[in-house]
């Protein structure tokens, strides 16, 4: 998780010249004020050596614009009304939701850290608000998270896009509110799904990594796992998206894919060796020459791939590696033989590298396959492991509890 983006501010600050506010009242008798400065700030994520932006809706989504508990945005005079995006969001909440449902809110509001007073908001008209500023979260993922921790149920959409569910996962992550959202995100992930947009395993791209992040912080395992195992398979490059909570998970698939790719080579090592030796079980005198002639042509391509200095940025996945072996597996030359009388014969042979590369080549195969949410479960943690035990606020039993009282004696007459 990084830094915590939200922090009490000491003071009211007025709202500087030509500064665009959108206002939203989750609760009319709310105590606290919820800022949002710089929303909807693009998502980098970096999956070949380049760093992409992916910008959220621009400003002519009416979603975004000020509104109430009715959730209406206010109608344009004509067709040609156009709003600027906003510099700032303004929620007023309710404390008592944002403490109940969200650990991290419980904590800025109570927590022994929060020295804040309530402060006068707008002059005293709007009474004394609690003010919790943040900045650069998506801000269609915040009101939606605002609308679920109020029970607005009837505001929060049936379906979301591939990047607005990948907010919502960050929000999610980083205020620790996993068990209210877990109905939604269900009814969102098999809507995706109906639409066919998870990437499957031979499909490489930033919904892959969109996915990853989401699964993650939701834990849904299945999804996870194929999403690594494209990862591990077809990345070239470490894939930066600090945006994302799903760091280090990427930072963790990243080593396991250099780690197989160094254990390939390792292989490849050994054949040439075994080759060099003339260790083919082969009579053909000339064979070990052919399949070693052959595995460095094979080779060749990749031969620089074995500076682990430069690995990272090679350019090659471990796909393509193992593509270029498998390419070289079988030669074609024959070899000569003579008849009792001394007519050459040429033969094919039938001696490959296929009898050398096909166990490395299976166990590389196999390891990429291995699951991976448990691995790096084991090694980082994740973000909800079982989120709804997890998330519960320690204070609400879902049993009751039990107490016995001693009735009093009636009095003797």
């Amino acid at each position: 998780m990084s830094l915590p983006a939200c922090l009490f501010a000491e003071v009211p600050r007025p709202a500087a010249e030509g500064l665009i506010i959108d206002e939203y009242v989750f609760d009319p008798d709310g105590d606290t004020q919820y800022i949002l400065k710089n929303p909807s700030k693009p998502v980098t994520i970096d999956i070949g050596g380049r760093k992409r932006l992916n910008r959220s809706p621009g400003p002519e989504s009416e979603s975004k614009r000020a509104r109430t508990l009715s959730g209406k945005a206010p109608q344009p005079n004509s067709d040609s009304f156009y709003r600027e995006p906003p510099n700032e969001i303004h929620a007023k909440v309710s404390g008592a939701h944002l403490r109940l449902a969200s650990p991290v809110f419980r904590t800025m509001i109570t927590g022994s850290w929060s020295q804040t007073p309530l402060i006068p908001t707008n002059g005293g008209e709007e009474g004394n608000l609690r003010q919790l500023t943040s900045s650069e979260w998506d801000s269609e993922a915040i009101l939606i998270m605002f609308h679920i921790m109020h029970g607005h149920h009837s505001h929060v959409p049936k379906t979301v896009s591939l990047k607005l569910l990948t907010s919502i996962a960050t929000v999610v992550d980083y205020y620790q509110c996993h068990e209210i959202f877990e109905i939604f995100v269900q009814q969102w992930i098999s809507a995706l799904q109906r639409e066919n947009s998870v990437p499957p395993r031979s499909v490489f791209g930033e919904d892959v990594v969109r996915w990853l992040s989401i699964s993650w912080v939701f834990a849904r395992v299945e999804i996870f796992n194929v999403m690594a195992e494209t990862i591990v398979r077809f990345s070239t490059h470490p894939i930066l998206a600090n945006d994302l909570p799903v760091g280090p998970a990427l930072g963790l698939l990243e080593t396991r894919r250099q780690e197989l790719v160094s254990k390939l080579f390792t292989y490849v090592g050994r054949i040439h060796k075994a080759l060099c030796m003339g260790q083919t079980n082969c009579t053909v005198p000339d064979c070990a020459s052919m399949l070693l002639g052959t595995l460095v042509r094979a080779t060749q391509k990749i031969d620089h791939l074995k500076n682990e200095e430069t690995r990272p940025a090679d350019g090659y996945s471990l796909s393509s590696v193992m593509e270029t072996l498998s390419g070289y597996r079988k030669p074609n030359w024959a070899s000569i033989r003579h008849d009792p009388v001394g007519n050459p014969i040429p033969t094919v042979h039938r001696c490959s590298l296929e009898q050398f590369l096909v166990k490395p080549l299976k166990k590389i195969e196999a390891e990429i396959k291995l699951p991976a949410f448990d691995i790096v479960t084991k090694a980082v943690g994740t973000s909800a492991r079982n989120a709804t035990s997890k998330m519960r606020n320690p204070a609400i039993s879902g049993e009751p509890v039990r107490r016995f009282e001693e009735h009093p004696k009636p009095k003797v007459a």
